[in-house]
């Protein structure tokens, strides 16, 4: 097995951990919900409900689908990984400029 392929093994690798710790949250955060009777009509999420503690399911359920969105630009960042090791100019550029534009957006939302 050649280097390049043992590197997009370990981006598959890490994006499966990804999708398998998020899916985790959101079934504990829907069985907690389900066990203390809290509605998720009545969602509302908020970066400082992570650290705050109230409503710990709902948050439990925001923190998975947060790392389900993340899960993409994931992947960016490990493809730049594997291109930078690989010593491919282009394609690092193109990795880089998409995780910046992703973080500007982000920043010109808040």
């Amino acid at each position: 097995m050649d280097k390049d392929s043992r590197l997009y093994d370990w981006i598959a690798l890490g994006l499966r951990i990804a999708i398998c710790v998020a899916v985790v949250l959101l079934v504990v955060g829907i069985i907690l919900c389900g066990i203390r009777g809290i509605e998720p009509d009545s969602f509302v999420f908020s970066l400082s409900d992570v650290f705050d503690g109230s409503q710990a399911p709902l948050t439990i359920i925001a923190v998975g689908i947060l790392l389900l969105l993340l899960t993409p630009l994931l992947s960016v960042v490990l493809g730049a990984v594997v291109f930078a090791l690989a010593k491919d100019r282009l394609y690092l550029a193109i990795s880089i400029a998409i995780l910046a534009f992703a973080i500007g957006f982000v920043l010109a939302k808040m």
